[in-house]
């Protein structure tokens, strides 16, 4: 799992203006893929031959790497600067949670498969996916 604050969902969406997140017309956007680094948290974004990537003080913490749907992010984004919770559910689904207004919130999006982590788990609550 991630963490991260709402204004950094926020920068990392105005990196990823919208000429880069409508490239690919018709087809779903690729996930962003956010990798905790101890002090540092790297988000890179591919698309065709495309690359963005974006490197921020983060406060430290476990090493991590967790694919996010710009969707998701876009949600995320209020005033606020309250903490976002963002993790791997499974190989392809990932749920991001926060709190907007004084009520919980979640957003559980699917993804391509970017490749297996030792942080990806699946959820208590839902059913195994993928070959067993």
């Amino acid at each position: 799992m991630i963490t991260i604050i709402r204004g950094t969902a926020r920068r990392l969406l105005a990196v990823l203006d919208r000429r880069v997140r409508g490239s690919h017309r018709g087809a779903a956007s690729p996930p962003l893929v956010l990798n905790a680094e101890g002090r540092r948290l790297r988000a890179r974004f591919q698309a065709g031959d495309l690359a963005v990537e974006y490197v921020e003080s983060a406060s430290g913490g476990e090493l991590d790497s967790v694919p996010v749907a710009l969707e998701a992010l876009a949600r995320v984004g209020g005033r606020e600067d309250t903490t976002v919770d963002i993790e791997s559910i499974s190989l392809d689904r990932t749920a991001v949670r926060w709190r907007d207004a004084s009520a919980d919130r979640l957003h559980v999006s699917d993804h391509p498969v970017i490749c297996r982590s030792a942080s990806t788990r699946r959820s208590p609550t839902s059913p195994a996916t993928g070959p067993a």
